[in-house]
């Protein structure tokens, strides 16, 4: 008998163990149904840590403990008004009548800020550094530190 040349010539053990692996696998063999994968439209279990995909914004803008209104009524009362941004920034413009104390020179200036039960208001361009020049002093004893966020608050 002739053969193709593509066809292999299997012996009967061949044969039969092809047929019992493919019904194993298949789970005819034991009478099992393939798994059913369920889906769900339910959230994922909440953690602490965002997705991977998304980006924390550590550079979002802290909230003003005054607004503008208040920190004008607190400077006229007798607050010392602080502008901690760089001093390119305060040469450019600033709040008239403030004083100018760089964030990162705060601490080494808290006799120039004034007295520790002093009201004061801190600004920048954002907030950020008004709020880390405010925890500086509140660290160091300050109680009435108050943060208008941004020089542009003064407006509102």
């Amino acid at each position: 008998m002739r053969r193709a040349p593509n066809c292999y010539r299997l012996g009967m053990r061949s044969a039969l163990f092809i047929a019992a692996v493919g019904i194993v696998v298949s789970g005819v063999a034991c009478g099992a149904q393939a798994p059913s994968v369920k889906t769900s439209n339910a959230p994922a279990p909440a953690d602490d840590k965002p997705p991977a995909h998304t980006v924390a914004n550590d550079d979002a803008p802290p909230t003003p403990t005054v607004t503008g209104k208040e920190a004008r009524a607190m400077v006229a009362a007798g607050a010392k008004l602080i502008d901690v941004r760089s001093a390119e920034e305060f040469a450019e413009g600033h709040i008239d009548g403030a004083s100018h104390i760089p964030v990162d020179t705060i601490e080494e200036k808290f006799t120039v800020v004034g007295a520790k039960d002093q009201p004061m208001v801190l600004y920048c361009r954002r907030g950020i550094r008004a709020q880390r020049a405010a925890e500086a002093l509140r660290a160091a004893g300050y109680s009435r530190v108050e943060t208008l966020g941004a020089m542009s608050n003064w407006d509102e």
